[in-house]
């Protein structure tokens, strides 16, 4: 999968996010669009279209049809803050097109928070969101909310995509300690989460395998009853993730960006970029990097664990 990001500007301005600090809004073209659906679509691997916020987009219906009709793009996933979803009740009906759907709690939204909920309300009744949508929840503090609780059960939903929030500065510890700093706060949302029925799973930011104790690690696959899942925390190896600016650039993820922006055009495949990142970036800045407990653990041994995501080794 590869992210397309189609303006970097937001109609919110979350604490954690790089989004609200976007002076300049930039927006993708049409033609800029279709050169990087094409250029991941030939890797025939699914597509992500996000922001900002990516239904603030003036061109977004187009960019959304061009991905539904277009027979090369197997599927897409839209990341979207949900807003502005009851402006497209016609794009539950999309057969290609998935909804990530990032709710914080609505104290931190505010009165749009309202808009989210009759936007859910409006496609629920077009059709059926269990195979649609999955809620996103991004953690940044200590503090449990069960809003997403409610949102899921009103609306039939069961998948449940965990966010640990990557800083926006750096961070006072190790990249180990920043994780166990969350592990309370992250494990309560898993495991409230299994016991109504609902499915967890971790985005890229996998926490290393060291956060679990083996006791707690058995019981939670236990709990999944062999289903397969990143939840337990056997592998944590932070990959490349490619995004695509507005501008055609391309980085390996926002947390990295300043460090690894090349020019789309240059490359031929996604293949490519990813090897180029692995090679130049990853193994360069692992090795320089890396506690020189980690190098001990049988994880990072088996090539399991690189102490989670990158961003937090080189913040420390």
């Amino acid at each position: 999968m590869a992210n397309i990001m189609i303006n970097n500007n937001c109609n919110l301005s979350c604490e954690y996010c790089f989004a609200k600090n976007i002076s300049a809004p930039l927006y993708m073209t049409f033609t800029d669009f279709k050169y990087a659906v094409d250029f991941i679509a030939r890797g025939k691997e699914q597509i992500g279209i996000l922001g900002g916020e990516p239904t603030i987009h003036p061109l977004f219906r187009e960019f959304v049809n061009y991905l539904e009709f277009n027979k090369d793009v197997r599927s897409f996933i839209l990341f979207t803050n949900g807003i502005n979803l009851g402006n497209y009740v016609e794009l539950i009906k999309y057969n290609k097109m998935r909804i990530l759907l990032n709710l914080n709690r609505p104290s931190d939204i505010g009165r749009k928070y309202d808009r989210i909920i009759e936007g859910l309300c409006k496609l629920r009744s077009i059709g059926k969101l269990s195979n649609k949508i999955a809620i996103g929840l991004t953690i940044y503090d200590d503090k449990y909310s069960d809003h997403w609780l409610k949102v899921m059960k009103d609306n039939s939903l069961n998948k449940l995509r965990l966010s640990i929030a990557v800083p926006n500065k750096r961070i006072e510890s190790s990249s180990i300690e920043y994780y166990k700093k969350y592990k309370q706060i992250i494990f309560k949302y898993v495991h409230e989460a299994l016991n109504n029925g609902i499915l967890p799973f971790f985005d890229c930011n996998v926490p290393p395998p060291c956060i679990l104790e083996n006791s707690e690690r058995q019981e939670l696959m236990d709990k999944f009853s062999g289903r397969p899942t990143n939840v337990i925390c056997n592998k944590s190896v932070c990959e490349p993730v490619i995004d695509i600016l507005p501008d055609l650039k391309v980085i390996r993820c926002f947390g990295t960006k300043k460090d690894t922006e090349l020019n789309l055009k240059n490359f031929k495949s996604l293949h490519e970029i990813r090897n180029y990142y692995i090679n130049e970036y990853d193994k360069k800045l692992i090795e320089k990097h890396i506690d020189s407990r980690c190098k001990k653990c049988v994880f990072f041994q088996k090539s399991l664990c690189n102490s989670g995501c990158l961003w937090l080794i080189k913040s420390e």
